[in-house]
C-alpha cells in the first residue's frame, strides 16, 4: 500500500484573466519549460533517498490527455509543448507515493498536500527512517519546483 502526495503551485497563462478552476487532485499550472537538469536533480534526489521515494510528473497535452514524463527526453517534448502553450498555461503534476505513515506535517498554503493513506502495521522505527528522508526529499522537491516556476514565468514575460 502507499501513500500519495500531490504539490500544486497555482499560475495562469498570460493571456488568461480567469481563476484556474480547482480539480479533484492539486496540480502545477506552469507557463513554459526550460531547464532538464531541474528535472534529472529531483530525479536524482529521490532516488538517493533510503529507501528511494517512487514518483510521476505528469501533464495535460494539449488533447487533454495526461502523460507522464519519465525520461529526459519526455521532458524535452513537455517544454516544447509548454512553450507553444504559454498564453493560457500549463497543467503539470507531482506524485510522490511511498509508504510513511500519517503524521507529515502540511506545507503551506501556497503548496497543499493530498494524503491518503493504508500502511499496514510495519516496523516503526523503519517507517521513521522513510518517513525522514521523504520529508527531506519533498523539501528539496518542493523549493526546486518553485525555482523552476519562477524561471519559467519570468521568461514568458
Amino acid at each position: 500500500m502507499t501513500d500519495q502526495y500531490v504539490f500544486e503551485v497555482q499560475f495562469k497563462g498570460k493571456n488568461d484573466n480567469s481563476q484556474i478552476k480547482s480539480r479533484e487532485n492539486p496540480l502545477f499550472v506552469i507557463i513554459g519549460g526550460e531547464s532538464m537538469t531541474e528535472f534529472s536533480k529531483l530525479q536524482n534526489e529521490l532516488k538517493r533517498c533510503d529507501p528511494p521515494v517512487p514518483f510521476k510528473v505528469q501533464y495535460v497535452d494539449e488533447e487533454d490527455d495526461v502523460i507522464s514524463i519519465d525520461t529526459e527526453d519526455e521532458f524535452q517534448e513537455f517544454v516544447k509543448m509548454a512553450k507553444k502553450r504559454s498564453s493560457r498555461g500549463l497543467l503539470i503534476r507531482l506524485i510522490l507515493d511511498s509508504n510513511i505513515s500519517k503524521d507529515v506535517p502540511t506545507l503551506s498554503t501556497s503548496h497543499q498536500v493530498v494524503h491518503t493513506s493504508s500502511i499496514d502495521s510495519e516496523d516503526e522505527m523503519f517507517q521513521d527512517v522513510v518517513k525522514n528522508n521523504v520529508k527531506r526529499a519533498l523539501k528539496r522537491e518542493l523549493e526546486g519546483w518553485r525555482e523552476i516556476i519562477l524561471q519559467l514565468h519570468s521568461v514568458l514575460l
